[in-house]
């Protein structure tokens, strides 16, 4: 059996229930697991394009246009052209788009800052630990042959 098998065991089984959180999350909202992480990852007050929210977000750039085209509609986001990039727009939400943002996922906003505060009284180094791990692993499989 390979060295950490049974902590990477472990560490998987964590990420498989914290994803089914948010996925339960979603599932018992009316908005929708994919536009809930669309207004999750445009709700931090930046603008950010399509091609980075697929991207960062592990969404299918179709599924975020179409959403995008939704949102635009409900004039809950805002759009506007990246200089020198011509086919590419920064996408922001309104402020209605925000309040409409932070309703939805108030719930699970409670539930993350409340379980960070308790694993950050223990573990004051968990979320530097975790985008590290993250960016080795990945870089370590970008590497193999």
């Amino acid at each position: 059996m390979p060295h950490h098998t049974t902590e990477m065991r472990q560490l998987i089984l964590a990420f498989n229930r914290i994803d089914n959180v948010y996925y339960q999350f979603a599932r018992n909202s009316s908005i929708g697991e994919n536009k809930l992480i669309l207004l999750y990852a445009l709700n931090d007050g930046q603008g950010h394009s399509q091609k980075e929210i697929s991207e960062n977000w592990l969404l299918p750039r179709t599924t975020v246009n179409s959403i995008i085209k939704d949102l635009e509609r409900d004039d809950l986001i805002t759009q506007a052209a990246i200089p020198g990039k011509r086919r590419e727009k920064k996408i922001w939400l309104t402020d209605k788009g925000i309040a409409y943002a932070n309703e939805a996922l108030k719930v699970m906003y409670q539930c993350e800052s409340g379980a960070l505060d308790a694993v950050l009284q223990v573990y004051p180094s968990f979320v530097n630990s975790m985008k590290c791990f993250s960016r080795e692993l990945e870089q370590r499989l970008k590497d193999m042959p």
